[in-house]
């Protein structure tokens, strides 16, 4: 349609032809159309380029009617990181709200706080620039103490974690439940012919060795007596 209307248009110009078997054109702008003849009359639209041009959608653009929700890569309205629908089954109602505990969709090993707007780290990861708040990229830490579950410390396999010395788990074939007890007399897993007492969260040298630091609680190491 567009080369028709085009090559019409410098036929004109160039003065080559006025008319075309004795029938005038006559145009009316360039998005108008262009008549040809008084008997047979052929309606011809010039189109500007521009306007057959359309804005793509753009992944995770924001929306700017409703707070919180953005496109995702299929072009579908989802909510921002750390949110959820507030009536899932209505499709019409875009309304979200905040989910603490609620896991990132797009930052692996990343949970929403209590606080709206802010995340941490999943157990056993810390960020890897903390000075960059936009940043929400996370790497496992081995050794790293539970932030939800008390005398746990992560292993060094990512995705594991292990009790406390002087602890056990309670249900040891359950890997879901972290919850732990004090165990006297369990030997240390850290600190060779140390045991615990039983208090919980006291050591004691195993028999026939004795501390080598008596006076710094910190130091588990012993020696033979």
């Amino acid at each position: 349609m567009i080369r028709v209307a085009l090559f019409f248009v410098f036929w004109t110009l160039i003065g080559g032809v006025s008319s075309l078997a004795d029938n005038t054109i006559t145009t009316h702008g360039a998005n108008s159309p262009a008549i040809v003849g008084d008997n047979n009359k052929v309606v011809i639209y010039l189109i500007d380029p521009q306007l057959l041009k359309t804005t793509p959608w753009e992944p995770r653009k924001p929306s700017s009617d409703h707070p919180h929700v953005a496109i995702d890569e299929e072009g579908k309205w989802k909510p921002q990181d750390g949110y959820t629908w507030v009536n899932p089954d209505d499709n019409a109602d875009r309304s979200v709200r905040w989910v603490p505990g609620r896991h990132s969709t797009s930052n692996p090993h990343v949970v929403a706080t209590n606080t709206e707007g802010e995340f941490h780290p999943q157990d056993g990861y810390t960020w890897v620039n903390p000075d960059d708040n936009a940043d929400r990229s996370v790497r496992w830490v081995p050794g790293r103490h539970s932030t939800s579950n008390p005398h746990v410390v992560a292993t060094n396999t990512e995705g594991e974690f292990r009790p406390q010395d002087g602890y056990t788990w309670v249900n040891p074939d359950d890997n879901a439940d972290r919850s732990v007890r004090w165990a006297p007399g369990r030997h240390s897993t850290s600190n060779p012919h140390v045991v615990a007492t039983n208090t919980e969260g006291q050591f004691r040298p195993q028999d026939g060795y004795t501390w080598v630091n008596p006076d710094d609680p910190a130091d588990l190491s012993v020696k033979i007596k």
